[in-house]
């Protein structure tokens, strides 16, 4: 209830441009920015012009692979919403390496950050560092897996076969514990993945742990090779190819937004605040308007019975499509309308607003009527860059109104 009030707040700070496209005014940019960002977790947006390369390079191994990842979790969502809609069953996800792409609600790939100087920096062939440390809230870690390109046209050795060892460096050069160790095929130009959800996990709780890992290539007799001898990029080749640790969490954000302009220790938010509240920002934002405003803020749309309406957030009117990757904005629609007795079928009315309608009719001016509000959303999938170039995907609840109801 409290983020719906948040929403009802900073609405007012738009102006309708089409049917269901808006537009935040210069006056009211930066109380939106601020609260957006307060549901994103975060307290500042990352730094601007920071990005500018990246952004350029499209082809950049961790955005390009993000990207995709993305667009495959935005496809399954649409399948498994038609599923829901046909009545038809939806599998639950196991947890496994296949299936925790649709378990986790943030992913986010780090950049390898090999040669930032720090202390025990490794400068040995095959070593690479991850930070992982972020702000965001992570409550479990699923998956973490390292992914290396192999380009078959740049082996240098003969052998078609061989092994790939990734090591959790203790002490550079001295000390070591193996993480995973495959044999692989290296007859065609792939990515592969090796999995260190074991150093990742320490090394997210104690980042004094974190010297890094080493990956090391040799052949079936045992004899090392180096990366290149093996055809193996590394952080120092080409942007497109770069390796990359990418991680997917399950989040322990309860993602409970309170609106600083909500009055203490109201549980329930009355409708005369809210339309009060909501007055006076229009007085504040459009002194000169009187009561002629267009699109959502004209009277007609108080004759209306309750409904979803057509509400379209572009980031690029926030000024954030300098780290925002996707989407580039969402239809997050709005309920609006009355709630007047009768109370028909089509506006949801649960048994509580109808009961609450009657008693409304006896006592007007004591018992307010129901209010026409969400009564289902859904998540928005989030794809951007951090302050430190990581590409992070998140998953935020309650951003798209579904349908609409009277409450």
């Amino acid at each position: 209830m409290k983020r719906l009030v948040l929403l009802c707040i900073f609405i007012y700070g738009f102006i309708e441009l089409r049917e269901h496209e808006v537009m935040c005014l210069p006056s009211a940019r930066a109380n939106m920015q601020k609260n957006v960002l307060d549901i994103f977790g975060m307290e500042n947006r990352p730094p601007p012009n920071l990005f500018e390369p990246l952004l350029r390079d499209v082809s950049a191994s961790a955005k390009k692979y993000m990207i995709g990842l993305y667009e495959t979790v935005q496809e399954n969502d649409i399948v498994q919403e038609t599923k829901r809609k046909l009545n038809q069953t939806v599998t639950t996800p196991s947890k496994n390496t296949t299936d925790v792409l649709y378990d986790a609600d943030t992913f986010v790939s780090f950049v390898n950050n090999g040669l930032v100087p720090r202390p025990n920096a490794s400068d040995e062939d095959g070593a690479m560092f991850f930070d992982v440390q972020s702000n965001l809230v992570i409550e479990d870690t699923l998956a973490s897996d390292v992914r290396v390109y192999l380009n078959v046209t740049k082996k240098k050795i003969p052998d078609n076969v061989f092994k790939v060892t990734v090591y959790k460096i203790i002490i550079p050069k001295v000390k070591y514990m193996v993480l995973t160790s495959r044999i692989i095929n290296a007859t065609e130009s792939q990515w592969h993945e090796f999995d260190v959800i074991k150093a990742s996990t320490l090394w997210k709780d104690d980042p004094s742990q974190n010297n890094g890992i080493l990956v090391v290539c040799e052949t079936l007799n045992n004899q090392v090779k180096s990366f290149k001898e093996c055809g193996l990029i590394d952080f120092r080749s080409d942007d497109e190819n770069k390796p990359f640790l990418v991680s997917f969490y399950q989040s322990g954000d309860e993602d409970e937004i309170l609106a600083e302009q909500l009055p203490e220790d109201e549980e329930v938010v009355s409708k005369a605040y809210v339309k009060e509240r909501a007055r006076r920002s229009l007085g504040q934002l459009f002194p000169q308007a009187g009561s002629s405003l267009p699109g959502i803020f004209h009277s007609k749309r108080d004759n209306s019975t309750c409904g979803r309406h057509p509400l379209y957030i572009a980031f690029k009117d926030l000024g954030w499509s300098d780290w925002i990757i996707a989407p580039e904005g969402y239809k997050a629609a709005y309920c609006g309308g009355e709630c007047k007795f009768p109370l028909h079928e089509n506006m949801n009315a649960s048994n509580h607003a109808i009961i609450q309608t009657l008693v409304h009719m006896m006592l007007p001016d004591n018992i307010p009527g129901p209010c026409c509000a969400p009564i289902r959303l859904e998540p928005l999938k989030v794809l951007y860059l951090d302050e430190s170039n990581n590409v992070i995907m998140k998953t935020y609840a309650n951003m798209v109104v579904n349908d609409c109801g009277c409450q």
